[in-house]
This record gives structure tokens, C-alpha cells and sequence, in this order.
């Protein structure tokens, strides 16, 4: 069975000139074609690199999960329309070290920019994809967990019956 939440939030993305939107994944099962990515990890205060990921929902919760007490969720946040990052959902709510800005957001904790094929499963960058995301990710970043926690949005729903 598969469970998943979309919360859209609209706003101006410099990597495309289009707007960003944010996928939130809670999975009990989910598809993967390549069993290993070639991926780009960011950590905080370091610089790009890459590294392999094997491609299963548990292997890439543990994979987000650096720093945290427990394996976390994943988010993935799309960067264009064959790229996105792979983080911890929970970073700023437990914690986790603040990475990098994007989009008037901080992201925190490991993050890791995936390539993305048509049918929106992970895959491995290409060269190119690599060369652009590590330039773009490029230098570390201070920030304080103040500012990160400012960035945290939280929100309400009310659901209402239609009569």
C-alpha cells in the first residue's frame, strides 16, 4: 500500500524561473528502479560531495537521519524537472544542524541532491547534473538555529463536510 501527503507552497525559484513546490513522502512501499544512486551529499559546514546511495525507503531514511536520535522521514524537494533534494522532513523540528538556505527556506541537516527521471523515481546525476549542484551548493554556509527556526512553518487545517 502506498501513503502519500503533498503540501504545495508557491514561491519565486531561481534554479528554473518557476515555482517551487514541496512533496513530503510517507511510504510503506515505494518503487525504485536503480538499487544504487551516484548522488551528491551536502552536509553542513563541508563542501559537496559525492557518494552512493542504495536506493530503498529504509536505506535513504537512515541516510537523512544523520544527526537525529531516530530514522526520520523523508522530504523531497524538487529543484527542476530531473533533479531534487533528499532530506529529513523533521530536521528543523529536531534539531539538526542548519545546512544551507534555498528559496527563503534553511534546510537542515544532511541533504542530498538525487536526479529524478519522468516517472519521479530517484535515480543517479548525470555529469552535468553533478557539476551544476555542486557549483550551486558550492560553499558551506553559517547559520543559527535561530534563523532556521524562523523559517518554520507550521499550519492548520480545518476539514469541512460538504452538506
Amino acid at each position: 500500500m502506498l501513503f502519500a501527503s503533498m503540501n504545495i507552497y508557491y514561491k519565486y525559484n531561481p534554479i528554473v524561473a518557476a515555482s517551487d513546490y514541496r512533496i513530503n513522502i510517507f511510504m510503506e512501499d515505494l518503487q525504485m528502479k536503480q538499487k544504487i544512486i551516484e548522488v551528491l551529499k551536502v552536509e553542513p559546514g563541508r563542501e559537496p560531495r559525492l557518494v552512493h546511495l542504495t536506493n530503498d525507503l529504509s536505506a535513504l531514511q537512515t541516510a537523512v537521519s544523520v544527526g537525529a536520535d531516530y530514522v526520520g522521514l523523508i522530504e523531497i524537494i524538487p529543484l527542476n524537472d530531473d533533479m531534487c533534494i533528499l532530506c529529513n522532513e523533521e530536521g528543523k523540528l529536531i534539531g539538526l544542524e542548519p545546512n544551507r538556505r534555498l528559496w527563503g527556506d534553511v534546510l537542515c541537516g544532511v541533504f542530498y541532491v538525487t536526479g529524478q527521471d519522468n516517472e519521479g523515481n530517484l535515480c543517479s546525476l548525470t555529469a552535468k547534473q553533478m557539476e551544476y549542484a555542486k557549483a550551486f551548493f558550492a560553499a558551506p554556509e553559517k547559520i543559527s538555529q535561530e534563523e532556521a527556526e524562523a523559517t518554520l512553518i507550521t499550519g492548520f487545517y480545518i476539514m469541512q463536510e460538504e452538506l
